[in-house]
């Protein structure tokens, strides 16, 4: 594992417990992220697919969602989308 999935996997983590922490009150949105964390095709996905990806499931508003899929590096992406989830 390189050092960039590393940091990817960190963020992926880190996006998923606060994905989860968001939805506590919600068992439908509790369920939906545990199989996005456990699911196959997901774990399978590059850093890049998978910072696309994400933003099938989350969305913010156009011009947030707009900005952060201009942005050339998957991690930085995922930083962002943290910071913003963190903010929620």
């Amino acid at each position: 594992m390189s050092q960039l999935d590393g940091v990817f996997r960190d963020y992926v983590d880190k996006i998923l417990h606060r994905l989860v922490a968001l939805g506590h009150g919600d068992p439908a949105i509790r369920k939906s992220v545990k199989q996005l964390a456990e699911s196959e095709e997901w774990q399978a996905k590059t850093d890049g697919q998978f910072s696309l990806a994400l933003f099938g499931v989350v969305h913010f508003e156009p011009e947030l969602m707009q900005e952060i899929l201009e942005m050339d590096s998957a991690p930085q992406r995922l930083a962002y989308t943290l910071e913003l989830l963190n903010e929620l």
